[in-house]
This record gives C-alpha cells, sequence and structure tokens, in this order.
C-alpha cells in the first residue's frame, strides 16, 4: 500500500490489515509526502485545456497541460517548506497574492492544501505526522519504520516546532514494515518446551567449567547447551569441549576471530533450536538447580508474555552475596514482580525513572525463540551491548514478565568488560552503540525520549569512566561525544535525570565555563530552554540573581 498519506481513517485501515493479514504475514506500507514534512501540502494544481484563466482542477488525471502548481517541482511550488503548517488559509492566501499568485488561483490553492470545503480529502494530505501514524499501527502491529528525511530547516520549521517535534517536521515521507501482535497470542504451547541455553566464551578459563556445571544441574532436563568460543585464547574451549563429550545436549560453535560479546550471541541464536532462548555470561552461574525450571512455568503461565525476567544476586570476590535487583526494585509496582507494558517496559529498560522495574540486561530472561528471530534485533558488537538491545527487546515483546525468583548468579571481577579501563577506542565504540540506538528509536516511533535516552547514555559513560579510570587521551573523545549527543536532544521528560547528567558532565570537564569547550556546548549544541531551565534550577547559576546571571555572561 503506497496512500499512507492520503488514508483518511487510519483506524479502520489498521482494523481492516489486521482482519486480513496471517499471523505470521508482513504488511509494507508506504507514504510521501507527510503533512508535518516540508512540502506535506500536497499542491498539484492542473490547468485544464484552453484559457489560461480556466477553472482549476486537482484532477491528477487530466495531465495535458502539466501541472500549474506542483510540490514536486521546485520552481512550481507557491508554498515555502513548512510554511503550511505555520500559516492559516487567511495569512497563506495574503502570502500567495503578495507572491504574485492570482487571487482566484490562491483560492484553489488554500482549498486544495487545507480541504476547505471537504471536497478535497481524495487529493490532499491526512494531516497525520509521522508519529501519528506509526503510533496508530502500533496499537495492532509490531512497526519497523524507515523515515525519509525533509529539506533544511527555515524560519517556518522553527515556528513549526511550537505544534510538532523535530523528527516529525524531518520526516518527508515513511515505510512501514507490520507484523501482528496478535500471533503472540496464538502460538501452541509446547507441554515441555526446550530452552537453549546461550552461553558465549572468552578467556575465562578459570570460571566456565562451573559456569557449565550450573546449567547440567538443572532439575529441568530438556534444555541445548551451546558454547560459542570467541576465538578465546587460552584454555576455556578444551573446558567446553570436555563438557560436550560427557553430555550430548552441550554443542561448542567456533569464531575463527575475536568478535566480541554481542555477535558471539547471535551466533548462538542462529543455531539454538529451543522454543527459548535465554542468555547467560560464562563467568557467571545459575542460581539454584530450578532456575530454569521456574522461569519455564511462569512463562507457560503467562502466555501473552515472550520475555521473562527472572532476578539475581551479585557474587564479590570475597565469596560474599550481595543483592541486586532486591535492592533496584524498591518502589516499583511491580517490585514483587508482574507485567510491565510496551512504552513502560522499554523506559524501565533504559533505567529512565518510571513506575516499573525490569532488570536492564541482556542475560538472565527467557525469550521465544520465533518471536525473536522475526524481530531481527541482533546484539551489536562492543563493550556495554546490552543498552541497544534490552529495551527494545522490551518494548517490542509488548509484554514482559518480571519474577523476583533469583535464577542468576552475577559474579563481581575487576577484570570483566564491565569494569575495563576506558580508551579512546571504548569511546568512540560507545559513540556508535549511541548512534545505533537512536536509529532504533526512530524506527520503532520512540523518537520522543531521544532527548530522556541520550542523558541517560551520557550519565552512564561518565559513571563508568569515573568508577573503572580512563586514559588522558579519553577525555577528549568524550567530550566530542557528548557534544554530538546533545544535538540529538529536542526536549526531556525527566528532569531529574537531565541534572544529574549536566552536573556529572560539568564535573568530568573541570574548570569554569569560561575555559572550557562545555560552555560552548550548552549555548549552542542543546535547546536555549534546556540550557535555561538547567540555569535557573539545578546549577551554581541558579543561585544568582538575574543582574548577576547577566554579568556571569
Amino acid at each position: 500500500m503506497a496512500i499512507l498519506e492520503h488514508i483518511p481513517d487510519l483506524e479502520k485501515c489498521v482494523a481492516k490489515i489486521d482482519d486480513l493479514l496471517r499471523p505470521d504475514g508482513v504488511a509494507y506500507l508506504q507514504g510521501c509526502p507527510l503533512w508535518a514534512g516540508s512540502h506535506g501540502h500536497h499542491v498539484w494544481v492542473l490547468k485544464e485545456e484552453g484559457d489560461y484563466d480556466s477553472e482549476l482542477t486537482p484532477e491528477i488525471e487530466n495531465r495535458t497541460n502539466g501541472p500549474l502548481f506542483s510540490f514536486v517541482e521546485k520552481d512550481k511550488n507557491p508554498i515555502p517548506h513548512w510554511a503550511h503548517l505555520v500559516l492559516t488559509p487567511d495569512s497563506l492566501t495574503e502570502f500567495l497574492t503578495k507572491e504574485n499568485v492570482s487571487e482566484s488561483h490562491a483560492r484553489r490553492i488554500i482549498n486544495f492544501v487545507y480541504n476547505v470545503d471537504g471536497t478535497m480529502i481524495g487529493c490532499c494530505s491526512n494531516f497525520k505526522s509521522a508519529s501519528e501514524i506509526i503510533k496508530t499501527f502500533q496499537t495492532k502491529f509490531i512497526v519497523d519504520a524507515e523515515r525519509i528525511p525533509s529539506a533544511h530547516p527555515n524560519e517556518y520549521f522553527t515556528a513549526a516546532r511550537k505544534k510538532y517535534s523535530y523528527w516529525d517536521l524531518q520526516t518527508h515521507g515513511l515505510m512501514l514494515w507490520l507484523k501482528p501482535k496478535s500471533y503472540m497470542l496464538e502460538r501452541v504451547r509446547e507441554p515441555d518446551p526446550k530452552v537453549s541455553v546461550i552461553v558465549p566464551f572468552y578467556k575465562v578459563e578459570d570460571y566456565l567449567g562451573e559456569c557449565i556445571e550450573s546449567i547440567i544441574r538443572q532439575d529441568y532436563k530438556n534444555i541445548e547447551i551451546i558454547l560459542v568460543d570467541d576465538a578465546s585464547p587460552d584454555g576455556s574451549r578444551g573446558i567446553a569441549q570436555r563438557f560436550a563429550a560427557k553430555d550430548s545436549r552441550i554443542r561448542v560453535l567456533t569464531h575463527e576471530k575475536n568478535e566480541g560479546l554481542g555477535p558471539a550471541r547471535n551466533t548462538g541464536v542462529h543455531h539454538a533450536t529451543g522454543f527459548y532462548v535465554f542468555f547467560l555470561d560464562s563467568d557467571d552461574l545459575l542460581h539454584s538447580s530450578q532456575a530454569i525450571g521456574k522461569l519455564v512455568s511462569a512463562a507457560q503461565s503467562h502466555s501473552n508474555c515472550p520475555v521473562v525476567v527472572g532476578g539475581c544476586v551479585r557474587l564479590m570476590a570475597n565469596g560474599k552475596i550481595q543483592p541486586v535487583d532486591h535492592i533496584d526494585d524498591r518502589g516499583g509496582l511491580n517490585k514483587s514482580g508482574g507485567v510491565v507494558h510496551g512504552v513502560e517496559a522499554f523506559l524501565a529498560g533504559v533505567r529512565l525513572p518510571n513506575a516499573y522495574y525490569l532488570p536492564p540486561r541482556a542475560w538472565g530472561a527467557l525469550i521465544e525463540r520465533t518471536f525473536y528471530e522475526n524481530l531481527m534485533l541482533d546484539f551489536p558488537s562492543g563493550e556495554h551491548e546490552d543498552l541497544v538491545h534490552t529495551p527494545f527487546l522490551y518494548f517490542l515483546a509488548d509484554n514482559v514478565l518480571y519474577v523476583k525468583d533469583i535464577v542468576v548468579t552475577y559474579r563481581y571481577r575487576d577484570c570483566s568488560i564491565s569494569n575495563a579501563r576506558w580508551t579512546p577506542e571504548m569511546v568512540r565504540r560507545y559513540g556508535d552503540l549511541w548512534r545505533n540506538f537512536k536509529s532504533i528509536a526512530l524506527r520503532r516511533g520512540l523518537e520522543n525520549y531521544l532527548g530522556d535516552c541520550a542523558f541517560k547514555f551520557i550519565y552512564h559513560l561518565i559513571w563508568r569512566m569515573r568508577n573503572n579510570s580512563f586514559d588522558d587521551d579519553s577525555r577528549t573523545e568524550v567530550l566530542n561525544l557528548v557534544g554530538n549527543m546533545f544535538q540529538d536532544v529536542e526536549n526531556v521528560t525527566y528532569k531529574h535525570e537531565f541534572y544529574r547528567s549536566m552536573n556529572s558532565v560539568r564535573k568530568f570537564v573541570g574548570g569554569t565555563f569560561r575555559r572550557d569547550k562545555y560552555y560552548e556546548w550548552l549555548t549552542k549544541s542543546l535547546p536555549e530552554d534546556l540550557v535555561l531551565d538547567y540555569y535557573r534550577n539545578h546549577s551554581v547559576l541558579g543561585r544568582l540573581s538575574f543582574g548577576q546571571w547577566l554579568r556571569w555572561f
């Protein structure tokens, strides 16, 4: 379907596609230009045969003399980009007449753009922005959207920001792929479903054996154990092969070169045959022999939840056990366990302070394999890969069950990836993670949360670096990355997270505003209203009088 912008009743269209599409089917739709894009007004006025001043008609079939006014031809488009969103019919008429468009032509253009008399709905836009279209289809479908960018911003773009988001104004057209959500409710449940436990390993010869033993000891026996050797240079592979020789449920897969934890997990999924997949890191343990069985039981009793997340505890180097989720979930509405839905699940996965709690990690969750493979949501390469994976997994699952049962013992190690000293290369890879996150968020209609997520990423980066230590050259890389991420911020909802992240950046940079590039980023990269809000409410400047504040600059 290629007429997204012309569908007058999107809700009715959604219901019809949902009725016609097979449970395992995919629908493709596209539309361009959209109403909130640079020239979503769709002006296309043709001159009839004969006198130049004859009546204008919107009938596209009448192409005898070509279009007199056309949104697709720059020299025939009488309306500046985004002006149709800012001007009223009267003010646009006045503008057109000043541009030497005849009064009769101007009236017909206005009728075409705004459907003044109600007769033009078949030709002009349905007045829906990209986000409105995506959210309407998300009521019934898992939506993957690719956006066609608009023109370069002008003064009308700036004025239109009062009503439309930056991303809606920057979306000229959309391509949508739809998969029914209903198929998740129609899956056949196996009475004893197989679970594929996927364990990537690299340089963990001191821990891998204990990890594998914790899986073998499970009371739930219908499992396969997929060990992925990510080109480990130590004795880890030999350990894996010895276990595989004794247990037919174990397979060892091999990477020719080291690709990282994320790609190793992807390899495991591609070879999995279970109804469920379960990721476990090679230096961690299943907490008890009932761990997998408890998750399967919970999943079977919540058939509408394709993702079930269990709890964990932390094993310290001195052998002591520390609680994790039992501390982090305090105050959550589902702190005793429960289902979290859609956007709330996404926000919980990003660790933004909403009403619910979900553990934001890649391992420790039971995931329906077919559902997961259909998402095509592979882990990225690089450190902290869960930041770009888990929130979107939760969002696309729509229903995520959190159970309080402890299923994983997470081993804290000073030499683990999470605790490694930061280098400039690691910072650059973190920047790649953010760009990947932003791309997926835009495809999934989550652009309104990008500002909050950007500050969450920034805070996480600086917190990690201050805890783990970093090379001196890494500081410059961080400043460049933070400056670029500021440019992706249009607004924020969670002001506390915004203030906290800004304070962490100030401490990381050091010095005063006048001596550091940070001042330039604040005034040029961030929206002015956010800068003023921070100065007035949560910085040292907020304690100054207005006159003192002006003299500061």
